[in-house]
């Protein structure tokens, strides 16, 4: 049986790729074998950045894809309709080279803090951009939700309650029966949520390693409605001063229940660094170490961070220490797209005490005016949520003072007049909002 969006959303996504070489044919049936196993209902807006108004001329009509791509493209939506297993993956198509979600065209909403299990390209599309097709894991979490909160506070994997083994099952179409009484009870059917995992009502959850999602709003009250953060984790727990009870099949607490989150956080390793390549050398002798614990509760009408570990770093050559400031708040900055818990530095001033780029040389000493544990949002599905990246990124903001100079430039460098570094595992990032050299080109 045909599914015409399916086919649809394919030839969009793969009709109008350049196909001349053995390696580009090798990369399309790579990315043939990825597509097999990927959710690909729904939207092309989830799948991809929006449209340029020229991608609705007639170059881009389906009767300009080749007989050949429209046979294969048949053949990869009859073997993904026929494959009875649920999907494993989900794609996004990347536009630029660059993974980071401040980049338009990188990273999705959905996909902010979430890992990426592979990409497939860059192929080139016939109008010359080049697009590199990311897919990311799905990963089977439980979702707690709190009373008269619509969108679940919590997702996150357990063995459940006081007998491990048996309280996990998974939604698929079938009522799950809890106790003798509801057994025999006559109750209207339930709202059965696609592939959602759940579990018996307990007091106390023992968290398995992996992933959790937690309502940002938890965590900064000014973040955006139904977003939700992303950390991995190697256990914790989550305890309910109630027991909670099963509405609909989900696992929902009262709105006076006090619900306490402690995690042992694990951070990711790098496991891409290429000590050969001359670019990146910043990168790689940079050394960070992200906080390995946080706890906090809530209720309903009530949220407060209990505690949070601390963070180090080495950085162009100088070394600082991070302790969390308990007396300020966290909260959300749009501009970032990111909660900023505040830390306090043991450093007054960030010092470039060696750049090793041949590309962007850094340098120089600013004061550092505030810094951060900063944890991404996202938008994500709550049926078929992703696996978490890792644990944010350390964030310092620094007055004017340092200054960078690539290559090629003509002049004498840009001094960065609020510099803000956002430094995780593998990588930083520096941003500045307002540069000053007129001169420099």
């Amino acid at each position: 049986m045909k599914n015409p969006e399916l086919n649809k959303n394919l030839q969009e996504l793969v009709g109008h790729l350049v196909i001349e070489t053995k390696d580009q044919q090798r990369n399309l049936s790579s990315l043939s074998d990825s597509l097999v196993k990927t959710e690909l209902s729904g939207e092309q807006k989830k799948l991809r950045s929006g449209k340029f108004n020229f991608e609705k001329s007639d170059i881009f009509f389906p009767d300009k894809i080749s007989k050949d791509r429209i046979s294969s493209i048949d053949q990869l939506a009859t073997k993904r309709t026929k494959d009875k297993k649920e999907p494993t993956l989900k794609l996004y198509v990347r536009e630029v080279p660059v993974r980071e979600q401040l980049i338009y065209g990188s990273v999705p909403n959905w996909a902010a803090g979430a890992k990426m299990d592979h990409s497939v390209g860059p192929f080139v599309n016939k109008d010359g951009r080049n697009y590199w097709f990311d897919f990311y894991p799905i990963e089977k979490l439980i979702a707690l939700y709190l009373q008269g909160v619509a969108s679940p506070v919590l997702l996150f994997n357990t063995k459940g309650g006081t007998n491990p083994q048996e309280n996990l099952e998974t939604n698929k179409g079938r009522v799950l029966k809890n106790t003798a009484t509801e057994r025999s009870a006559v109750k209207p059917p339930p709202v059965i949520t696609k592939n959602t995992p759940t579990t018996k009502p307990a007091k106390t959850y023992n968290l398995q390693s992996g992933s959790i999602w937690i309502s940002s709003r938890l965590i900064a009250p000014n973040a955006p409605a139904d977003t939700y953060t992303g950390l991995t984790i190697k256990g914790g727990k989550v305890t309910l001063s109630s027991l909670p009870t099963l509405v609909n099949q989900k696992l929902t607490a009262s709105a006076n229940t006090t619900i306490t989150v402690e995690l042992n956080l694990t951070q990711p390793k790098v496991t891409d660094a290429d000590p050969s390549n001359v670019y990146g050398a910043d990168a790689r002798d940079m050394k960070i170490s992200l906080p390995s614990i946080i706890k906090f509760h809530f209720t309903k009408t009530n949220k407060s961070m209990d505690n949070v570990g601390g963070s180090k770093w080495e950085l162009f050559g100088q070394a600082n220490t991070f302790t969390w400031n308990e007396n300020q708040q966290p909260s959300y900055n749009a501009q970032l797209q990111r909660i900023l818990i505040p830390f306090s530095a043991s450093e007054p001033n960030l010092e470039i005490t060696q750049s090793a780029s041949p590309f962007n040389t850094t340098s120089n000493q600013a004061e550092i005016l505030n810094s951060s544990w900063a944890l991404e949002t996202a938008t994500i599905d709550i049926s078929q949520p992703n696996k978490a990246a890792g644990i944010g990124a350390m964030l310092v903001q620094c007055d004017m003072g340092i200054s960078c100079n690539w290559l090629g430039n003509q002049g004498e460098g840009y001094s960065l007049t609020s510099p803000i570094f956002l430094v995780s595992p593998g990588q930083f990032m520096i941003a500045n909002q307002n540069g000053e050299n007129p001169h420099i080109t």
